[in-house]
């Protein structure tokens, strides 16, 4: 059931779901677990030949509720306008003469106000603590290995004014269930004994010790797994365009009320080729994948880079 062929796709028991997910990465595999937990036949489908190959495959793969605040925040803009001209930001940027480009921007700077990005902020740090929590929920119950580390995420700063405006940040944070604390290099050194070399770049840091981090590969894996042996599912991988996930959907038999959730980096792509009229509503989720930040600047020096991280770190002012 774990990985079955399309050819093996026959039975009106095998078609007859209650949910059908198209993407088998850490958001598809967590939605089908769920729905099965509940009760619900489910069908996974997936253009890879096993679960969290696409955008799960090599994501930073932390559990980070201290990284809450969005991205559209009052600093954002001007980070954006110096990133436009220089060659080695993260950011790229493809202007064209769509509306609907223009319209997002426009929405974007309007929630790049103060008051819209608390709003928002307080919303994520609800949303990631609960996350956090049914994450460990099904560690424990499924008894799941994934290269996990629980020794929390270090945000370090090396520019004044970014660590002033983390810290108001991490005042919003704990104000909603978020043990985000603001420390300094003694604690810092304590934590990460590799900053020694270099502690005097950092002006400051925030501690998380509940947050954590691990192979999202290997938990979606294993996940899937699990999923397959609950009996309820089909993990159905197929190869090649989203034209034979429609003939799959639209001649195997899958129930007209199934609900179908979309949740996949190609999901947009693969919804132009799927029957609209097969589902009764269509749940949109789009995952995408978070930047591993490195401290690789800051252990420049042979000493440090010999030394093993203890805790996953997130430096200030850019992504790498």
């Amino acid at each position: 059931m774990l990985n079955r062929p399309a050819s093996e796709f026959r039975s009106s028991t095998d078609t007859d779901f209650d949910v059908v997910v198209l993407g088998a990465g850490v958001i598809g595999i967590n939605t089908a677990y769920w729905a099965m937990r509940a009760g619900r036949k489910v069908c996974i489908i997936d253009r890879q030949p096993a679960a969290g190959l696409e955008t799960s495959f090599a994501n930073g793969g932390q559990i980070s509720v201290s990284h809450a605040e969005p991205w559209a925040n009052p600093s954002a803009p001007l980070k954006i306008l110096k990133w436009l001209f220089d060659d080695r930001s993260p950011l790229l940027f493809r202007p064209k003469l769509d509306i609907h480009q223009w319209l997002w921007i426009a929405q974007f700077l309007v929630d790049c106000l103060p008051q819209r990005a608390d709003r928002h902020t307080t919303e994520i740090v609800r949303l990631a603590t609960e996350s956090r929590r049914l994450l460990r929920e099904i560690r424990e119950r499924e008894d799941l290995h994934y290269d996990q580390r629980r020794q929390g995420i270090l945000h370090f700063y090396r520019d004044q004014r970014e660590f002033d405006a983390a810290i108001q940040v991490t005042e919003l944070m704990r104000e909603h269930g978020c043990n985000r604390n603001v420390i300094g290099r003694s604690e810092v050194l304590a934590i990460e004994p590799a900053f020694e070399a270099r502690i005097n770049e950092v002006v400051g840091a925030t501690y998380t010790p509940e947050d954590e981090s691990g192979d999202a590969h290997k938990y979606c894996q294993a996940l899937a797994k699990v999923c397959a042996e609950k009996g309820r599912g089909l993990l159905l991988w197929i190869n090649g365009s989203g034209s034979r996930c429609t003939e799959i959907c639209a001649t195997r038999g899958i129930r007209r009320d199934s609900h179908s959730v979309r949740i996949s980096a190609f999901a947009r792509t693969r919804h132009r080729d799927l029957p609209g009229q097969l589902f009764s509503s269509i749940s949109a989720a789009l995952w995408h994948p978070a930047e591993h930040l490195s401290g690789e600047g800051i252990f420049s020096d042979d000493s440090a880079r010999r030394r093993q991280p203890s805790a996953d770190h997130e430096p200030d002012g850019r992504s790498v």
